[in-house]
This record gives C-alpha cells, structure tokens and sequence, in this order.
C-alpha cells in the first residue's frame, strides 16, 4: 500500500508529538524514588517513624524531638523535586536545639505513595496534611508550627501557607521557584537544550492533561502575597543555575511584609549550608527562634501573693 508524502509527514509529526510529549511529561511527574542515604539514626538523634494521610495518599516521615524537653514549636521541614526526607535533614538537623522536626516523603518521592508528581496541588495538601496531623497528635508540642522548604518543596510551602487558614505561623523558603510554567521553561532550556515553544508548551499540555489539572494554578506567584503578615524569609544563593536568583526575588517582591531575603554568595543548588555553614545556621535560627515563640497569651499568667 502506497501511502502519499502529505500524510506519511503528517502522521510522522503527530508520532513524533505524541512520543515528546509522553516523554517530556514523565520527566516531571514520574521521577526516580530516592531512598534516605541520611537517617536520625545515622547522626545518633531520637526519632519516630510515622505515617499519615494526605487524602488517599500514605506519607512516610519521622518525628524528630527538640533536646529542649519544654519546646512547645514544631518546623515542617519540605525536600525538593526528586528528593527524600533524608537529603534535607543535615543540612536542618541543627534547629532541634530549640525546636521539634518533622520530615515526611511527598506524594510520589521516598517512601511515600502515589504514582505522580504535581509540582505543586499534591505537594502543597501533603504540607497541609502534616498541619493536621501534627494539630491532631502532638498538639502540646505544636503550638506553633513553622514550614521550611528547599527548591520544589519551598515553593510548596508557600501555596500551603497562603491557604492553611493562619495555622503556619511562619515559612522560610529556600530557592523557591516564580511559577510553574517559568521553571519548567527555564529546564528545557538548560537540561534538554530545546526551546520552550513548542517543547516545552507541548509537555506541558501533556501534564495538564494527565494530571487533569493546570500545575501553574498552583504557582507560589498566586499565592505568596496571602502569607502576609505572617513572617517570611527567602534565601537564595547568587550561582544558582537551576533557579536563578532573578526568579526567587521577583517572587520575593510579590510577597506582603513582614519579610526578609538574604542572597548567599554560594555556586550551587542547595549550597549556601556547605559554604557558608555559620551564617546559614544563625539566619534559620534566629528566624525561627525569633517567630515561633509562645505568644503572650498562651502563657501561664503570674500569680501575685
């Protein structure tokens, strides 16, 4: 059978669009699990496996008590795309000193379910459902909870502060992206090499499709403007390739006050606690110290004789 040049080219170009597209999609939101290389039980630090629920998704994470046995405050701690618990618990460990941590496995990473990755809608409810389950079962240690996120997982934590109803009392975001549609503009171009009309646009159509919703929705560019007037901390780091700096400040100047930036003058994704580990250390510590407090209220009243 003799097929006509007009439509084998055009049934090759659909072929071809099709395969990108599947393929290009599965890049976002079908990763690799990585598995936890660093335990609390490596560095020699009680902890507690636990699970929860995020809709009908299990999530795996640990409970981490403060060595102040008086800590009334608990800080989410957020890994980023294609990360596991443990990749972000040297670099946060330290914070136990004043305060109690909880890491757990996004929708589709570690040891959590779930199939897809979202960029966002899962990740952001994930936060919220750590929220709740902290609320519902340590409540005494929990007064106030504060959410610290690096890359994917701080852009989550913005989405989840803007609509968690006040409950996050603080967030600090590190190198978080501007939107959705924007970084994944910017990985086409940096990882693939390929423009992003029509490659990016076309995985992107393809996520839409099988996620059966639009990630940008979700960009923290629509949200972080609600997290005012709570406390806000953005850390950047000036070599950074896979989020510029430029992405993270523009985000940073859509944000209502109270809030603060420090730009690290570090060469890496995520490099700012290995290069400048003091710094880094005293600007966590102090934000967290400083705003996860018992209020004045929540305290026991002197009793005057």
């Amino acid at each position: 059978m003799n097929i006509r040049p007009a439509v084998f080219w055009t049934l090759l170009a659909i072929s071809v669009t099709v395969v990108w597209g599947y393929f290009s999609s599965r890049l976002i939101l079908n990763i690799g699990r990585m598995k936890d290389i660093v335990t609390p039980a490596n560095l020699r630090v009680p902890s507690e496996n636990v699970s929860f629920y995020s809709g009908k998704r299990k999530l795996a994470g640990w409970y981490v008590p403060s060595d102040d046995k008086n800590s009334r405050s608990t800080v989410i701690v957020c890994h980023g795309w294609g990360a596991s618990k443990g990749d972000v618990l040297p670099s946060t460990i330290f914070l136990r000193a004043r305060h109690n941590l909880f890491y757990f496995d996004f929708t589709a990473h570690g040891e959590s379910s779930g199939r897809k990755v979202s960029m966002g809608k899962y990740e952001s409810e994930d936060i919220l459902a750590a929220v709740g389950y902290l609320a519902a079962e340590r409540p005494a240690s929990s007064k106030k909870i504060g959410v610290w996120g690096f890359s994917m997982g701080a852009s989550a934590a913005i989405t989840a502060a803007a609509g968690d109803g006040g409950r996050i009392a603080a967030v600090a975001a590190e190198s978080p992206f501007y939107s959705y549609d924007e970084i994944t503009s910017h990985y086409a171009r940096r990882f693939l090499k390929v423009p992003d009309f029509p490659f990016a646009a076309l995985a992107r159509l393809v996520v839409r499709i099988r996620l059966c919703h639009n990630p940008e929705n979700y960009s923290p560019r629509l949200s972080v403007g609600k997290i005012s007037p709570r406390p806000f901390l953005v850390i950047a780091a000036a070599g950074d390739e896979n989020i510029p700096v430029s992405s993270t400040k523009k985000l940073f100047d859509a944000a209502g006050e109270p809030k603060s930036l420090k730009i690290f003058d570090s060469h890496g994704h995520g490099a700012a606690h290995v290069e400048h580990p003091e710094e880094y250390r005293k600007l966590l510590g102090d934000f967290f110290g400083a705003h996860l407090r018992p209020s004045l209220s929540a305290r026991p009243k002197a009793v005057i004789k």
